[in-house]
């Protein structure tokens, strides 16, 4: 099995069994796979609509989260919380 391509993939992956080609039969029947979620998705909303709301928030701040550290040590020159800031040596900005 491939790797997956994004945090949705991941989620997807986890919730299913691995035999189980969902993306197979997610190209071959759009339709009636979008029915069955929609339909899925409205009765467990409504059975455990705060606890999947706290859950997904929880898991958007974790993602966010680690694409803004990312970004952060991807810039040059750029000083994280945990690392130590030396002042004394100032940058020459001509």
């Amino acid at each position: 099995m491939s790797e997956p391509e994004n945090a949705w993939d991941e989620v997807v992956d986890d919730l299913l069994p691995a035999e189980l080609e969902w993306r197979r039969l997610v190209q071959t029947y759009p339709l009636p796979i979008l029915t069955a979620a929609a339909v899925g998705g409205f009765f467990v909303g409504r059975q455990k609509g705060p606890e999947l709301v706290s859950a997904l928030s929880s898991f958007l701040t974790q993602r966010v989260s680690e694409n803004v550290h990312a970004m952060l040590d991807g810039l040059s020159g750029a000083v994280r919380p945990d690392q130590d800031f030396d002042d004394s040596d100032p940058v020459d900005r001509d």
